[in-house]
């Protein structure tokens, strides 16, 4: 099969313009001259027929195209450090930095990074974890697992997985519901919230055929983690991602009684380092790991 495709480092000294915002910095990472990374865009935008960047005094910006056409760069370059390194390994010691938010890490990411490192030995994990609301980062990092709404999903990076929300309750409050139990029952019962979930309790009901009902009398938490732990200890329903509240169903700790549920406006990404072109080759792999994990495509 023959490719169309334009020279390798045609297509790196564009991505490296485009992280940039500049030739010089580019140059500088591909250990080239300005004037060589300048020749080689231009080279590429002619093979193209289009422009890819707007030149300006001191920077460079993505045209229309560029930024339409970077996402596929980038993407191809992950994955070819992806399969080189799974294929031919790594050599010598590595260490990759993640950073998630605090639930995550505990409920979903914690008990499979066991599977990780049986896969690779010779990578090391950083963990850092975040509460709600917490925005600078601890340290600078390899592979960042954001929380983003649909809004904002065009900087997040690649998609991780969809996340739906169900309402969850001890065992015990389950047997206090009608048989079987409605949305109805549910809407008498004390309501715990997780703290930047917005209007996720009305939304639930009105979903379920119950609009108007009043959604702002209950517990506020922070994360999730103290919101399965009051649901599991008696308190009252507790709205949170189905991924969350899984370990504790499947420990028979808590129960859900009823099947509604809708999935969220907002999802998990991906982000790597430098866009992920630049990204170690141990960034990337932990990435492909991921996907695999969450059951999204690599």
């Amino acid at each position: 099969m023959s490719y169309r495709l334009p020279p390798l480092m045609w297509l790196r000294a564009f991505d490296a313009a485009a992280r940039h915002g500049n030739f010089a910095a580019a140059a500088r990472e591909l250990g080239m001259t300005q004037p060589a990374v300048s020749y080689q865009i231009r080279s590429l935008e002619e093979k193209l027929g289009a422009a890819l960047f707007e030149r300006h005094a001191r920077r460079v910006e993505l045209t229309r195209l560029g930024r339409a056409y970077l996402p596929s760069v980038q993407q191809t370059f992950a994955q070819l450090s992806a399969s080189t390194s799974g294929l031919f390994g790594l050599t010598g010691a590595h260490e990759v930095t993640v950073h998630c938010a605090a639930t995550l890490a505990t409920l979903w990411l914690a008990p499979r990074l066991a599977d990780f490192r049986r896969q690779h030995p010779g990578i090391d994990v950083r963990l850092y974890t975040s509460t709600w609301g917490q925005t600078d980062m601890p340290a600078p990092v390899d592979v960042d697992i954001r929380f983003a709404h649909s809004t904002d999903a065009e900087g997040a990076g690649t998609l991780l997985k969809r996340e739906r929300l169900i309402a969850v309750c001890s065992p015990a409050l389950a047997g206090t519901l009608g048989k079987p139990p409605t949305l109805a029952d549910c809407a008498g019962q004390e309501r715990i919230f997780v703290m930047g979930g917005g209007t996720y309790w009305s939304t639930w009901f009105d979903r379920g055929g119950l609009p108007g009902i009043e959604t702002s009398q209950g517990i506020k938490v922070d994360n999730s983690v103290a919101a399965l732990e009051l649901a599991a200890a008696g308190y009252g329903l507790a709205l949170v991602f189905e991924t969350f509240a899984r370990p504790y169903i499947d420990r028979g700790r808590l129960v859900q009684p009823v099947a509604h549920a809708f999935e969220s406006d907002a999802a998990h990404y991906v982000q790597l380092a430098r866009g992920g072109a630049g990204a170690a080759p141990e960034a990337v792999v932990f990435q492909d790991w991921l996907m695999r994990q969450a059951g999204a495509p690599a």
